[in-house]
């Protein structure tokens, strides 16, 4: 997404085209990144990891 709103202002500004390849970039994925939450909580992941912990075979 964040490739593409990228893409999108310099279309509205004129530096670029509909046709010209968009490219994705390692900065794109870390603004992404920094917009999502985590789908687990804290408390969560002390609990799974717990789990591992007691059933693991080591």
């Amino acid at each position: 997404m964040a490739a593409l709103e990228e893409r999108l202002e310099f279309i509205e500004n004129g530096t670029s085209s509909m046709g010209s390849s968009c490219l994705i970039k390692l900065s794109h994925f870390e603004r992404a990144l920094s917009k999502i939450k985590p789908s687990v909580s804290e408390q969560q992941i002390k609990y799974y990891e717990a789990l591992s912990k007691r059933y693991s075979s080591n």
